[in-house]
């Protein structure tokens, strides 16, 4: 009937809605603990562009938190407070270290490139950080790493 028809119509153009799911790696780090997050990219594409983290204030703003070295000094890691950030331009790959964990510093974040206006995700990332570990266990835990 022409009701199914159109309901099969409405139906189909909510579908592309509901099924967009992001790509979203979640990384767990103990609080106190260091967690290390890799961002691959392709080196000959990304060369130029500058590479940073930030973190997520809500949907669409995202703070930046800490930027790499331009290309010649990509080997040098860049530091804002407990977190830092080191360029591999060789391997394509950005890293970004998050040492001593709070739990403020759950949330969302992304690597991201950035070249003359235009942004680019490369990886979007949840930070979990979970409780610090019960007075008298008697055993530390290293940190979850995401690559």
């Amino acid at each position: 009937s022409a009701w199914n028809i159109y309901l099969s119509r409405v139906f189909l153009s909510l579908l592309p809605d509901l099924c967009v799911a992001e790509n979203i790696t979640v990384v767990y780090g103990m609080e106190g603990e260091t967690i290390s997050i890799s961002c691959a990219y392709s080196p000959k594409e990304n060369k130029w562009r500058e590479k940073s983290w930030c973190k997520h204030v809500n949907k669409t703003e995202c703070q930046h938190v800490v930027s790499a070295h331009r290309f010649w000094l990509q080997f040098l890691k860049k530091w804002n407070g407990n977190t830092s950030i080191a360029d591999n331009i060789h391997t394509g790959v950005l890293t970004v270290t998050m040492k001593r964990l709070q739990k403020q510093d759950a949330g969302l974040y992304q690597c991201k490139t950035d070249f003359l206006g235009e942004a680019r995700t490369l990886k979007k990332v949840k930070v979990e950080v979970l409780g610090g570990r019960s007075p008298g266990c008697g055993f530390k835990t290293k940190g979850f790493h995401a690559f």
